[in-house]
């Protein structure tokens, strides 16, 4: 009934699979009524089922095993090691598999992990839990209920890894993926985009009057303030239709809240109303531009403010020495403070910004770092970035450091 009632089901968790079947397996061990061989087979047949190409074939079911039970113990169970085995047994592109990895884990569980790794198909994904309650933590002092240290320590991986609490958090997750290289773009070309020279951003003045760094990052964060401003209103739009259009009553049922509401999910029936996304895009792309606007404009004068957008304008064709002191500027991913320091600052005014969002459940808005592939596509409408990308490359992966800069 779930997997029809959300399709397309791209990012249905199937959470904490060894938490939560292991008293029926436990109890069926006990009883007799099956064996651990049997019970293998069975997870392994799940798992086949789970690559069945038909009407409810998923984009990504992730499921997860290990991390802390509610009291703060390690979690392992036989289901936990079960689960991996079934994944190399399988070797199939999904259901992806999420260990939650913490100070309390066993060493033959993270063995058995990474023996799963060596094989090369790409699982699993190993989720700091540590980093994960301590974020739950700090999301439930975001606005709404407090979560409990208990409901923190429960927390599993939702679509890629986007965090929800089981059974009391909406779940829902819209992808809105601010492309701050665009800002950088938009301010250092007086709003206007360069692909196709429409007026996308606002009018932050023409940077090759500014006389300071701090102009040029005064006209990022405008950018990005107005950037946030139109996901928000998009964001809204969409949450209004699902209301409307495709509440999910079966699936609302199961979530806590809701039936003593009388109302479905999307309308905030759940406990927890927090709406992740806000995954944001290129900001390594954005802090390293910046890196190099900072060093080669300001502070070596190596070239000036004309020079630049200029070069900008002819994606560098004949400003070949120019752009390639842009790429020999530091770069993020080399613990260098000078670099790294602009690309936290970048995710600084995004989450500045994203903290504003309320969903219409009444929740606060969460930012993430998962842009999938998206930073292909994106990278087409924007044009030639002072970090030296050229007009149309790819953007960088989601956080990474650039392609061959780290």
């Amino acid at each position: 009934l779930l997997y029809w009632e959300v399709i397309p089901s791209l990012g249905f968790s199937q959470g904490r699979m060894d938490q939560y079947l292991y008293p029926y397996y436990e109890s069926d061990i006990r009883e007799g009524r099956i064996t651990k061989d049997e019970a293998q087979e069975l997870i392994d047949c799940y798992l086949l089922a789970g690559n069945y190409e038909g009407e409810l074939t998923t984009s990504g079911t992730p499921m997860t095993v290990g991390g802390v039970k509610a009291n703060g113990q390690d979690a392992t169970n036989d289901l936990s090691y079960m689960f991996i085995e079934g994944v190399m047994h399988t070797r199939l592109p999904g259901p992806w598999l999420s260990v939650l990895v913490h100070n309390q884990m066993p060493d033959d569980l993270l063995i058995k992990a990474c023996q799963l790794c060596s094989l090369g198909t790409g699982q699993p994904q190993f989720v700091n839990n540590d980093v994960m309650v301590s974020q739950a933590l700090a999301r439930g002092s975001m606005g709404g209920p407090t979560i409990s240290l208990e409901d923190a320590r429960n927390a599993s991986p939702q679509g890629c890894f986007e965090l929800v609490i089981p059974g009391k958090d909406s779940g829902y997750f819209y992808f809105r993926m601010p492309n701050l290289a665009a800002c950088v773009e938009y301010a250092m070309n007086n709003g206007l985009r360069r692909f196709d020279n429409q007026r996308l951003g606002l009018e932050t003045g023409d940077p090759r009057q500014f006389k300071s760094f701090e102009e040029i990052q005064g006209a990022f964060t405008k950018q990005v303030a107005w950037m946030r401003r139109n996901i928000q209103i998009a964001g809204n739009y969409v949450e209004r239709k699902v209301i409307e259009f495709t509440p999910t009553v079966y699936e609302s049922a199961l979530i806590e809240d809701c039936i003593e509401k009388g109302i479905c999910r999307e309308e905030g029936g759940a406990y927890y109303n927090f709406n992740n996304g806000g995954a944001v895009l290129a900001s390594t792309d954005a802090g390293d531009s910046l890196t190099a606007i900072k060093k080669l404009v300001f502070d070596d004068k190596k070239i000036t403010m004309d020079e630049l957008c200029d070069a900008l304008d002819h994606n560098f064709k004949g400003y070949e020495e120019l752009l390639q002191m842009l790429l020999n500027a530091p770069k993020f991913g080399n613990n260098n403070d000078y670099a790294d320091e602009q690309v936290a600052w970048v995710l600084h005014q995004w989450m500045i910004e994203f903290n504003k969002v309320k969903n219409l459940r009444g929740g606060q808005g969460c930012p993430g770092g998962s842009v999938m592939g998206s930073y292909v596509p994106e990278g087409k409408i924007v044009g030639a970035l002072p970090s030296g990308r050229l007009a149309g490359e790819p953007l960088v992966d989601a956080s990474s450091p650039s392609r061959g800069k780290d």
